[in-house]
């Protein structure tokens, strides 16, 4: 159990360490990933609608968890 819980705390540690500009691209791509998977599941849309959400998440994100989860 210890292991998990410190692996967890060098996470939280490399998000306090996150400059405000980089901090506010990670909120900004939960709250897109959020809206996405909410429109997915609220509204069950055979459009590509959702998808854009997801997309721009993705592209945003790709950076932000390099920085997060990378040695």
């Amino acid at each position: 159990m210890t292991g998990t819980a410190s692996w967890f705390d060098q996470r939280i540690e490399k998000l306090r360490q996150l400059s405000k500009c980089h901090l506010l691209l990670f909120i900004t791509v939960k709250f897109l990933a959020g809206v996405a998977i909410g429109l997915l599941l609220a509204i069950w849309l055979p459009i590509w609608t959702w998808w854009i959400f997801l997309v721009v998440a993705l592209v945003i994100a790709i950076p932000i968890y390099t920085k997060i989860w990378g040695k």
